[in-house]
């Protein structure tokens, strides 16, 4: 209970302070790149995709969530969700990117066929 709490903590702090860019974090790979830099080549562009949905999958679970998020939009709707975000700010890192687009996609009601 005491290691849910903690990481609840953790969780919420992170999420309160994403926007600021020295409170991201520390991201491993092609995570801590800046987006132009996951868009500078195609192997870059596909190992960005990869990282995203492992990224991803990994805030899903966090939250145990039953379906994932942007579950109605697949697996490439969220990548290009993450790239409109990283098109909008080229310089912020990919694993901001991606954070800012699954709280954003979260909040949002699903879409229904």
């Amino acid at each position: 209970m005491l290691f849910r709490i903690a990481v609840a903590t953790l969780i919420g702090s992170a999420v309160l302070s994403f926007m600021d860019a020295k409170a991201a974090g520390i991201a491993l790979g092609i995570g801590g790149k800046s987006c132009a830099y996951w868009q500078s080549s195609p192997s870059r562009q596909a190992e960005g995709a990869i990282w995203i949905l492992g990224y991803w999958s990994g805030f899903d679970d966090m939250e145990q969530n039953i379906q994932s998020v942007g579950q109605d939009i697949g697996e490439q709707g969220r990548i290009e969700e993450v790239k409109k975000t990283c098109d909008a700010l080229p310089n912020i890192s990919l694993s901001e990117a991606t954070a800012r687009t699954y709280w954003e996609l979260w909040k949002r009601p699903a879409k229904r066929p």
